[in-house]
């Protein structure tokens, strides 16, 4: 059954009103993160730095690219693509939106869903993965236009969550009927599940993929990719945001509502705990800086609207400044999972492999390219041990992935 079209997709590329006159830096747009509002809007934001004359000190405040009123009703989550020129925006109501913060243009609408959007995250930037409150998760391409590439039956109840996993081909989800679920994301097909004892609201791969956060109430649990747990976090007040930092993704930054903002190291010790929000901390993100691109900072946003920029190292406030309306989320491309995007690689059919720029990467021993079609039957290797998830990388063929493709379902 079709969803109404609000406004149609095919109005054409709308230009985004700038609230400051800017020309658009083109390549790689480091310092650029996302804001959605309960008001229905999505900002586009950029931490500028400039060098203080008198002291050598880098100052950096926060410079609003535009805002625009992207949805009917609160935007409840977002999500940009690892170039950053895209950021996507999901909403309550049941559409998305896409943006070109590059260019500063309107994409189109996303029509998919009958349900509250809950979760997006893009894959390279000609996939982006969409969970809703009906319980559905879309996989949606580029090819040219954005469409429907398939739609997997996951959570009756509703998709709280998702994560890609850094090679593309594994995705986990998190839902209202309390299971956790991984996800071939090669043959949208279920590769394993498991039902928590706690309902949990956010699942998490950390940068690396070797382990895993969810997060349920006050606490977060981590395990390894064998389902061994690792560690466990009580932060004391219910989490409502987390983001790995971090190159390997070695620490986890958690906003809760008490308005604390706390740093982790993988060990399960806290790092830091740096105090400044006066409201619940609804969103959190990682952005690297201008001045030098090989270090970041951690950005958390508030429900009275607030934003604080802050140094990891040392947990001091670097900067502050204001969201327009009660922050619901934010986003950067840092918190893209995969980060290689397939530039120039143009893929024949749009259910293609979306992975294929890491194959290499993931066959570390070269007798792994060799593995025999009978293995590939199951396309990752997941043993249950007590309830938990393995999951073995290695096993996914090259051979038997051909045939899978083939038969992409889409599962409704």
């Amino acid at each position: 059954h079709h969803h109404h079209h609000i406004h149609s997709a095919e109005q054409g590329p709308c230009i985004l009103h700038t609230t400051e006159g800017m020309a658009s830096k083109t390549g790689f747009l480091p310092a650029r993160f996302a804001i959605g509002t309960y008001e229905h809007t999505v900002s586009g934001v950029e931490l500028e730095e400039n060098k203080n004359i008198e002291d050598g000190t880098n100052e950096m405040k926060i410079s609003k690219l535009f805002r625009i009123e992207a949805h009917l009703s609160s935007v409840t989550c977002l999500a940009s693509s690892p170039s950053s020129h895209l950021v996507a925006s999901g909403s309550s109501d049941e559409t998305i939106r896409l943006f070109d913060i590059a260019q500063l243009k309107d994409f189109s609408a996303l029509y998919g869903h009958t349900g509250e959007i809950t979760c997006l995250e893009f894959f390279g930037e000609d996939y982006l993965l969409s969970g809703s409150g009906d319980g559905a998760i879309i996989i949606w391409s580029r090819n040219p236009t954005w469409e429907e590439a398939g739609k997997i039956a996951a959570h009756k109840g509703g998709v709280l969550s998702l994560s890609i996993h850094p090679t593309g081909k594994l995705a986990l989800s998190v839902g209202k009927d309390g299971y956790l679920k991984l996800w071939n994301l090669m043959t949208c097909s279920l590769a394993h599940k498991i039902k928590l004892r706690h309902l949990s609201s956010q699942v998490k791969w950390s940068r690396d993929g070797k382990s895993y956060y969810i997060v349920s109430q006050k606490e977060i649990k981590v395990y390894d990719s064998h389902g061994d747990l690792i560690s466990n976090l009580n932060l004391g007040s219910k989490i409502l945001a987390i983001v790995p930092l971090g190159s390997a993704g070695q620490r986890l930054a958690v906003g809760c509502e008490n308005g604390a903002v706390t740093l982790w190291n993988s060990d399960g010790t806290l790092k830091l705990r740096m105090e400044g929000h006066k409201r619940r901390v609804r969103a959190l993100t990682v952005v690297r800086r201008d001045a030098e691109p090989a270090s970041t900072v951690l950005v958390s946003g508030s429900s009275d609207g607030e934003i604080i920029v802050w140094n990891t190292k040392t947990g001091e406030v670097i900067t502050k400044g204001s969201g327009n309306g009660r922050i619901t989320c934010m986003s950067s491309s840092l918190e893209c999972s995969v980060q290689e995007s397939l530039h120039g690689k143009k893929r024949k059919t749009r259910k293609n492999n979306i992975s294929e720029e890491n194959e290499t990467k993931i066959q570390k021993n070269p007798a792994d390219s060799q593995v025999k079609k009978s293995s590939s039957s199951s396309s990752s290797s997941l043993k249950k041990r007590k309830g938990k998830i393995h999951l073995n990388n290695k096993s996914i063929s090259k051979k038997g992935k051909r045939k899978k493709m083939a038969k992409v379902a889409t599962r409704s």
